[in-house]
């Protein structure tokens, strides 16, 4: 095309005459038959080949088998999908866990830093109140209706210990009452030996 188009720009330009009007004829009977076959080629269609197989009962089946190429171009294809697909859902997984596993860091210190908190808080209302209490009581036990209370109780167990009462309490809190009890555990345990021997014997 650009040949005919210089041929064309040469043309006009010289006066014509018919020598060069005969080549000029020639020159573009040569480039549009040159051209032609270019523009009417088609791509050759895929071949396909037929073939007959034959059974255990002497039966034929025709088979028709094409071309791998768009096959093999439809399964790499596939195969590419499949690759972009798992690295994209391994990548999405692997972010998901790396979010979540921050998450759970922070929520952890989170939990920390308030139970640290809470437990200083408790500490220091335990305390208070506890230091308010002991206040509180020391000032209860040491008021004087306290105190005339004291010395009543005190007087009323001198009298019942020096009474009649002392004499019941000295009675039943006698310290012999344990030697008297180790004894008598040590004869009945002597007695029952003797009679199991003589029983035996």
């Amino acid at each position: 095309m650009a040949l005919l188009g210089y041929s064309r720009l040469v043309g006009t330009s010289t006066a014509p005459t018919s020598d060069s009007a005969f080549t000029k004829d020639t020159f573009s009977k040569n480039i549009i038959s040159t051209t032609q076959p270019l523009a009417t080629t088609k791509p050759p269609p895929p071949t396909t080949t037929t073939t007959t197989t034959t059974t255990s009962h002497n039966k034929s089946q025709p088979s028709i088998t094409t071309s791998s190429s768009p096959i093999t171009t439809t399964l790499k294809a596939l195969y590419q999908t499949h690759l972009l697909l798992f690295s994209l859902l391994f990548s999405t997984l692997t972010l998901l866990l790396v979010r979540a596993l921050s998450a759970l860091q922070s929520l952890g210190y989170t939990l920390f830093l308030f139970c640290n908190l809470v437990l200083y808080r408790l500490l220091f209302c335990v305390k208070t109140i506890t230091m308010e209490t002991a206040t509180l009581s020391w000032s209860i036990w040491d008021s004087r209706k306290a105190r005339q209370i004291r010395k009543k109780i005190e007087f009323e167990f001198f009298v019942w210990i020096l009474g009649p009462g002392g004499n019941l309490l000295c009675f039943l809190l006698w310290p012999g009452w344990i030697v008297l009890g180790v004894m008598v555990w040590a004869v009945s345990w002597v007695l029952s030996g003797s009679g199991v021997v003589g029983v035996s014997g």
